[in-house]
């Protein structure tokens, strides 16, 4: 864990990304299991799918948007996801960074959107991935993508 906390320090994340890391590692989502109810995935919407940080580590949506923004591999850990993985540093910042943009989407979308839908998803969270790096200019590396093409909806199916 010293590590990691070193490796975040190197890359200077304002507190709002400590905190979304933070609140992910403590299950601080409002998601339905969380509250001991069930509901289907918020993000990806599929049956026999929880409306969990479980589920959110390996939905298909999920990773569809980490590696088309960011260029992270599809598949994944709940370690990877958590940025628990032994990683280099620039994929641990990119993960970082995704994390957050996430949870500030999942949060957009939970109190703005009577039913998710991944059109208003994918450009809610590209608004918020923009937005940040406005503010946060030398946080965004050259691999990162922040437009939207057709292209977009077959890489999250």
């Amino acid at each position: 864990m010293c590590v990691y906390s070193n490796v975040l320090r190197i890359f200077q994340f304002p507190q709002r990304v400590f905190n979304a890391i933070f609140l992910t590692w403590m299950n601080g989502w409002i998601t339905h299991s969380r509250f001991q109810s069930y509901s289907r995935c918020r993000i990806c919407s599929l049956s026999f799918t929880d409306d969990s940080l479980r589920h959110f580590s390996v939905c298909h949506i999920q990773q569809g948007l980490a590696e088309y923004f960011f260029d992270l591999p599809h598949g994944g850990s709940s370690k990877k996801f958590l940025c628990l993985e032994n990683e280099l540093p620039e994929v641990i910042k990119k993960r970082a960074i995704h994390l957050y943009i996430l949870k500030k989407t999942y949060d957009y979308c939970r109190h703005n959107c009577t039913r998710f839908n991944h059109e208003v998803l994918v450009y809610n969270y590209r608004a918020n991935l923009i937005s940040f790096f406005c503010k946060y200019p030398r946080l965004r590396s050259n691999e990162v993508r922040t437009s939207v093409t057709d292209d977009t909806w077959i890489c999250l199916c």
